[in-house]
C-alpha cells in the first residue's frame, strides 16, 4: 500500500474476506497511513485476515525488519 491508496487496497483486502464494513476498511487504512508516515515508507505490504487460532509462530520465523499488528477484537486484544 501506498499513502494514496491504502483506502482501496484495505477495501480490497476485506472484500476478498466477504466482509463489507466500510469503517473497518478506513480504520486499517488509517493505520496503514501511520505506519508509513512514522517510519518514512513510500510503500509497505498490507495484510487483512480473520484468524481463529494463535498466529505468532508465522512472525516468529520470517525476516521482517518492522510490522504492525493490530488486533480488533478477541483475547488477543489490547491496547499498549
Amino acid at each position: 500500500v501506498t499513502p494514496h491508496d491504502a483506502e482501496a487496497r484495505a477495501a480490497e483486502a476485506l472484500a476478498s474476506l466477504g466482509v463489507d464494513l466500510p469503517a473497518l476498511g478506513e480504520a486499517a487504512a488509517s493505520l496503514a497511513r501511520a505506519f508509513l508516515a512514522q517510519l518514512a515508507l513510500a510503500r509497505a505490504s498490507l495484510r487483512v485476515e480473520v484468524v481463529e487460532k494463535a498466529t505468532c509462530p508465522k512472525f516468529h520465523c520470517d525476516n521482517v525488519r518492522m510490522r504492525l499488528v493490530a488486533t480488533l477484537h478477541g483475547p488477543g486484544t489490547e491496547y499498549v
